[in-house]
């Protein structure tokens, strides 16, 4: 069978750095980032680049976890917003703590712990129907996989029409289409 496409060539990320653990891409404001720790376990410093589809290259940019994640970094996204999840809370953090952190509205917001759970492993983070969901090892000699999930909409996907009164007819009503809506 024919592929569906073509994988673009590869892009070296840098020529200077050296990276260690996961990468983690994400989109904000239409612009695909990405996450990485550098390779000094000293420092556990994470580094930010943006891709620029123009030049097909990758360039430094702030770290945009605001220095948050130690290590183990996850990300997704979801319309205009961004979710990180990481272990531990900036790099004198030793705790295996899960952090969950969202960009919307265009800030970030502040961090949350999952529960106040630990983990042995960087959790890995998936949107679906309007929740996000996190999964990781336990921080536990049996290392057992833990699930959370909540909500990242202000309402229910099951109940999302609630509000419209039932005499209301269909076309007096906007229904949106696309996937994203």
């Amino acid at each position: 069978s024919k592929p569906e496409g073509t994988w673009s060539q590869p892009v070296l990320i840098s020529d200077t750095q050296t990276f260690s653990g996961i990468p983690a891409l994400f989109v904000i404001d239409g612009v695909l980032h990405l996450l990485c720790a550098n390779d000094d376990d000293s420092t556990r410093k994470i580094l930010g680049y943006r891709y620029d589809y123009i030049a097909q290259t990758w360039t430094p940019c702030d770290d945009v976890s605001e220095g948050r994640a130690a290590r183990g970094v996850s990300a997704t996204s979801y319309g205009d917003s961004a979710y990180l999840s990481f272990l531990e809370n900036g790099p004198g953090d030793e705790s295996h703590s899960v952090y969950v952190v969202a960009y919307t509205n265009g800030q970030w917001q502040p961090h949350e712990s999952v529960d106040g759970q630990a983990a042995a492993d960087p959790p890995q983070i998936a949107i679906l129907n309007g929740r996000i969901h996190c999964i990781f090892n336990a921080n536990t000699p049996t290392r057992d996989l833990r699930w959370y999930s909540r909500p990242v909409l202000a309402y229910s996907m099951s109940s999302w029409m609630a509000g419209v009164p039932d005499a209301t007819p269909l076309c007096g009503m906007t229904v949106p289409g696309t996937h994203d809506s």
